[in-house]
């Protein structure tokens, strides 16, 4: 999915990650184990143009993007997310469709442990509004 250009303003949460995101695995060169995650950031990280730090946050944890997308979700398609994240809760998922939300797939060698080992240490947020 190719990037839409600067991602249209909103309102809502910051970023949401879950305690068991699912993986994409793939074997590069040398053995090493390379992970892909999806990063769901909405509303208030796009409010301000704040989706950058999203981005860096994962750069600077030496992950590689691989695409970065603005969408607003149907109720099938923010459904169908939730439940990859364990999240059933209808009044959960509407940020998802109020949108604008980012999704950016980024990976690394043992991308999952690396992400939450990064949220972890950073309160459980990649955001970090201006850049703090």
């Amino acid at each position: 999915f190719p990037p839409q250009g600067p991602p249209p303003r909103g309102g809502g949460d910051a970023v949401c990650a879950a305690p068991r995101p699912r993986k994409a695995q793939h074997k590069e060169g040398g053995g090493r184990l390379c992970e892909v995650v999806v990063v769901v950031a909405m509303g208030g990280v796009l409010e301000d143009d704040e989706h950058a730090s999203v981005v860096e946050g994962l750069v600077s944890e030496d992950f590689r993007v691989v695409n970065c997308r603005t969408a607003t979700l149907n109720t099938t398609q923010a459904e169908t997310l939730g439940a990859l994240f364990g999240v059933k809760d209808a009044p959960k998922l509407k940020p998802l469709r109020d949108g604008p939300c980012l999704l950016v797939a980024a990976e690394r060698d043992s991308g999952v442990s690396r992400l939450q080992a990064a949220m972890g240490r950073s309160g459980g947020t990649l955001y970090r509004p201006g850049g703090a």
